[in-house]
């Protein structure tokens, strides 16, 4: 009798032992699960960053679609035109750059320094329609290929 009581108190305590390891591991699990969900939102909130910083910078870009190609054409000078014939004040100083999309056929890409002269264009974009009720012209803000 007194062996079978000697055994049955070692595997108490190894019993008792293993509960404090499963104990302990869980822990570590637990740990390790809120660490990894941690990481995880760190990295969504990384991820979406540079596509934020990106959209921002194009919010001085306007697209103007249908436009032909010619070759002596100043980009910067159609546009100021395109504007005058909306009814907005432009000038080629407001302008930063402006050139042919190469991917898009008849698509120009209009970067303006100030945000308030792009929205000025593309709010009149509405009176093509009443110039022309065929016009090939469309205006259309810029996005990166997330927001589309």
């Amino acid at each position: 009798m007194e062996f079978y009581s000697k055994v049955i108190e070692e595997l108490k305590k190894e019993n008792e032992e293993l509960k404090r390891s499963v104990a302990r591991l869980a822990e570590r699990d637990e740990n390790f699960t809120s660490t990894v969900t941690e990481l995880q939102q760190r990295l969504a909130a990384i991820e979406t960053q540079p596509d934020e910083m990106q959209q921002y910078q194009h919010k001085y870009n306007l697209e103007i679609h249908g436009v032909p190609e010619t070759e002596e054409e100043d980009l910067e000078d159609f546009t100021v035109k395109f504007a005058a014939k909306l009814g907005v004040n432009s000038d080629t100083n407001e302008i930063n750059i402006t050139h042919l999309l190469p991917r898009r056929a008849l698509t120009r890409l209009v970067k303006f320094f100030a945000h308030s002269n792009k929205i000025l264009l593309y709010q009149a974009r509405r009176k093509l329609g009443k110039l022309n009720s065929k016009s090939e012209f469309q205006c259309a803000q810029e996005f990166t290929s997330t927001k589309i």
